[in-house]
């Protein structure tokens, strides 16, 4: 660890990835545009300061008799929900079992053995040391830019549809891919804002019911803002991150976590079953969640078990090095920067061509895109690199408890738990996934520096 922690401190590249988040920085303060938006941003703060607009929403998301009933329930749920590790398993476990699909001993080793790796990197991940770093300041007002910049992202990209995908769920087919992955960022943005609230009260500096209420109002506000674009694992998402936040800092207990996450089942089960109905199909709330599963699970299934099949007859040990070999995953970024030579389809699209489908994608669980295109050694590759971001966001957040490093945890968190069916093949993802790990060295460098 001694090593590790003196090469991150020595390294030219960590050098240059901090040095390139400071002239951002430094960037985004001298520019314009950006002078505008901190105006606008300053003037919704002053809005929101009237005594009179305080208090009204302080009665309404802060009944005291509500929370006092359910600050005395926590008190008797007093142990530590938040081990990423453990909720990962158990999610999937979760999954299998929801199922409507029964998966194949083989599919299921495949996956266990993959799983391993996932413990392992994290488990690796978490010795790291680190220390605080000066990220606090510029938490609030990077958020505050970002959420006003997706916003603007979000209403042009509804604009030029002229339609509200969450109601016409055909007008997601019309939307800007290049809006939509702006537009997801508000999320982030929303993150950031909470955390750095959050972090306010469990500093000393702000009261719980104050902390909770502004908390609240920015989730309430980005879920329904997100939600109008139609997209389930967004909802899913923004729920899921804004819980790890509240729970991270203390604002809410175990209560209010496991009611979370029953609460979002139930919204994606909702808007799942609402969709069924608009396109014409009779399916039930409660039937939502077992066919949708059991459909994701055949597939990585049909992967899986097809591997081991032609693995075993041609003679090529696909099983092992996959059937694509990394165009798969090269077409996460070609199918959106079009200068990027490789497959101009996406990756969901891509297993829905390989089961001759089109004009459609199709989902296969979190392995499927990974197995298919990489094999058992791409997946276990894949999974150890997810649990080390995931460890070192984790680790950053508890040690540091900087709002920067706990917004990036919460959202790569909720996407990771949310991949488990949707898959992390998005752009937008990985950028996600990349700019923790930056942030994560750049902790590492800044802390090294003390």
């Amino acid at each position: 660890m001694y090593l590790l922690k003196n090469s991150f401190r020595y390294s030219r590249f960590v050098s240059i990835i901090f040095g390139l988040i400071a002239f951002s920085l430094n960037s985004l303060r001298h520019s314009r545009f950006v002078a505008l938006l901190s105006f606008t941003a300053e003037k919704i703060i002053d809005i929101y300061s009237i005594s009179g607009l305080r208090r009204f929403v302080n009665s309404l998301f802060y009944p005291a008799r509500l929370w006092g009933f359910v600050d005395r329930l926590n008190s008797r749920l007093n142990f530590n929900l938040l081990k990423p590790d453990k909720i990962f398993l158990l999610a999937y476990a979760s999954f299998i079992l929801l199922s409507s699909y029964t998966i194949s001993l083989r599919a299921l080793v495949f996956l266990l053995v993959t799983l391993v790796f996932f413990v392992f990197g994290f488990t690796f991940a978490k010795r790291v040391s680190f220390r605080e770093g000066d990220f606090k300041s510029a938490s609030l007002k990077a958020g505050v830019l970002l959420y006003l910049f997706s916003l603007i992202c979000l209403m042009l990209d509804i604009y030029y549809v002229r339609e509200i995908p969450l109601f016409e769920p055909i007008a997601r087919k019309k939307l800007s891919v290049l809006l939509t992955y702006t537009s997801t960022f508000i999320v982030l943005a929303g993150l950031m804002i909470a955390s750095y609230i959050a972090w306010e009260y469990y500093n000393g500096r702000r009261n719980r019911s104050n902390a909770r209420v502004k908390v609240f109002t920015i989730a309430l506000i980005t879920t329904f803002l997100v939600t109008l674009l139609g997209f389930r694992t967004q909802t899913l998402v923004s729920l899921l991150g804004f819980t790890f936040v509240m729970y991270r800092y203390a604002l809410i207990g175990n209560f209010e976590i496991i009611s979370a996450m029953a609460s979002g089942l139930l919204a994606i089960s909702a808007m799942g079953a609402y969709r069924a109905i608009r396109m014409g199909y009779a399916l039930g709330i409660s039937h939502v969640i077992g066919n949708r599963v059991g459909v994701t699970l055949s597939i990585y299934n049909y992967i899986v078990n097809n591997l081991f099949y032609v693995s075993h007859f041609s003679g090529y040990n696909v099983l092992l090095t996959g059937v694509y070999h990394g165009r798969i995953a090269l077409s996460t970024f070609s199918s959106f920067l079009n200068f990027i030579p490789g497959p101009s389809l996406g990756p969901r699209t891509i297993v829905a061509r390989e089961f001759g489908v089109t004009g459609v994608t199709l989902t296969s669980t979190l392995l499927g895109p990974v197995s298919l295109d990489l094999g058992l050694i791409g997946s276990v590759l894949f999974l150890l690199i997810l649990g080390v971001i995931i460890g070192l966001a984790f680790k950053n957040s508890i040690a540091t408890a900087s709002p920067l490093a706990t917004a990036f945890f919460s959202i790569l968190f909720a996407y990771l738990l949310v991949g488990i069916e949707t898959g992390l093949v998005d752009f937008n993802v990985f950028v996600l996934f990349s700019a923790s790990l930056f942030i994560s060295i750049a902790h590492l460098a800044e802390g090294s520096k003390g």
